[in-house]
């Protein structure tokens, strides 16, 4: 027995240590493992301990200004880490040096465009040209958004070393740096939060959080030194290409931030409060799947691509079985259980938020069926993704506008939980670009997110 157990042992050594695609593969996933791990437990102790200390009305601001940043930040994206994995130059350090200077580039500038925008606010609260009791007439809100810009400038000035490891898929140095940054600015902010009992703890926190994972990112992350490159010609090119994705980006921000805008404006900022936490939970569940995507997504089909089409078929659900089986049972959880942990765990003022999470739980099971769209990336189709997403954003948004005319925070939130449906169903009919469809995986899926939504409507 003690010789099988050997044999197996080294069996997974050999290929965790091994240079093949699978050991690569393993070796990121128990990386991510531990990185995610740690991120639900910080995320899940700190917002226990938070929700404490601090009104859901500082959820609210905080969020809201967070739209703001993601709205300019999203708007103006390069797609640089597509690039970076995707493009036969990730490794060249002339190359990586021309993106850098544009991601800081872009960094200073967005920052400059958020503190003008916040110093207009203001102008307009203090011209009255925004009714003071407005759910954006906080005077809170424009100063928030003009400290937070700073985090803008800091992010801009990270190493593009992290995408070049990813492309390689060489995750260790990247889950060090991420638990290292969480973990001191989590309990940074919670002292804060002790300290002040207001909103300017999380916003405090959010500027430390910049400032020390860029600055661990010159310093854990090995590769090239990053340095400033004006190769005008170059960037001019970049530019002509990343116009698709800045236009794909803006679309998905549109569509990912307009529920904050819509449920604080039309039903305060104590509500969007109480969604926040829930919706904080749910990216820490689903976190799980977007670290694995945007990891090893793009980095893992792009090395299949050469393969005949079965073959290359076969090795995509084998890379998604863990994803989907993950998937369905964090989404029938929440959807069984999300109002009673918020009984248990949260205090009377966020028990709302329990319907909100277990919504959300539909979102969770269909995200497998969304990575369709890294066939599309491997394949440098920007225009025809950025097609698809502005599409979705638009069925998107019009929903998300019923919802609020009807004054219904539950529907808007079903459209949230829903918003990826169209997108799936377009990947699903585009055969042509390689995207596979297999009705006992993908069709499992849809069957039990269909189940789970017809669970929540008997049980009003």
């Amino acid at each position: 027995m003690s010789s099988r157990v050997r044999d197996l042992v080294g069996r997974g050594r050999g290929l965790l240590d091994g240079g093949s695609l699978r050991g690569k593969i393993f070796r990121n996933v128990g990386w991510m493992a531990i990185a995610l791990g740690s991120e639900l437990l910080i995320r899940l102790v700190s917002s226990v301990i938070l929700t404490r200390l601090l009104d859901p009305d500082a959820y609210g601001l905080i969020s809201t200004v967070m739209v703001l940043m993601v709205f300019v930040a999203m708007l103006s994206d390069l797609g640089i880490r597509p690039m970076v994995l995707a493009d036969t130059r990730g490794d060249d350090a002339d190359f990586l040096s021309i993106l850098w200077t544009m991601q800081a580039l872009r960094g200073v500038v967005i920052a400059v465009v958020v503190a003008l925008l916040s110093l207009l606010w203001m102008h307009a609260l203090a011209a009255h040209w925004i009714a003071p009791t407005s759910n954006y007439g906080n005077p809170l809100l424009p100063q928030l958004s003009l400290l937070i810009s700073l985090s803008l400038v800091l992010a801009g000035f990270s190493s593009l070393n992290e995408f070049r490891l990813i492309r390689h898929l060489e995750r260790g140095a990247i889950t060090a740096l991420d638990v290292g940054t969480r973990l001191i600015t989590t309990m940074i902010t919670i002292g804060l939060a002790f300290a002040f009992r207001s909103v300017w703890a999380m916003a405090l926190g959010m500027i430390f959080s910049s400032a020390l994972r860029m600055l661990l990112s010159h310093v854990v992350l090995n590769g090239p030194r990053m340095a400033l490159s004006f190769d005008w010609p170059e960037i001019k090119r970049i530019l002509t290409t990343s116009r698709w994705v800045a236009l794909n980006s803006f679309m998905t921000m549109t569509a990912a931030q307009a529920d904050k805008i819509l449920i604080g404006f039309s039903f305060g900022m104590g509500t969007l409060g109480v969604y926040t936490v829930a919706f904080t939970l749910y990216s820490a569940a689903a976190g799980v799947v977007n670290q694995l995507n945007s990891n090893l997504g793009i980095p893992v089909i792009r090395a299949l691509l050469d393969k005949p089409a079965e073959e290359r078929f076969r090795a995509y659900y084998r890379f998604r079985l863990p994803i989907d089986l993950y998937c369905m049972a964090a989404g029938t959880f929440m959807v069984l259980f999300g109002g009673l942990f918020f009984q248990l765990v949260y205090d009377p003022r966020y028990q709302a938020g329990g319907i909100y999470f277990a919504l959300l739980g539909i979102k969770i099971v269909l995200t497998p069926l969304h990575l369709s769209g890294n066939f599309l990336y491997a394949q440098l189709r920007y225009k025809l993704v950025s097609l698809i997403g502005a599409i979705r954003s638009v069925l998107f948004l019009v929903g998300m506008g019923i919802a609020a005319w009807l004054g219904s925070i539950h529907l808007m939130v079903v459209f949230i939980a829903l918003e990826q449906v169209p997108e799936i169903i377009l990947y699903f009919s585009l055969r042509r670009t390689g995207i596979p469809f297999r009705v006992k995986r993908d069709g499992l899926l849809l069957a039990l997110a269909a189940t789970l939504c017809l669970y929540l409507l008997l049980m009003g």
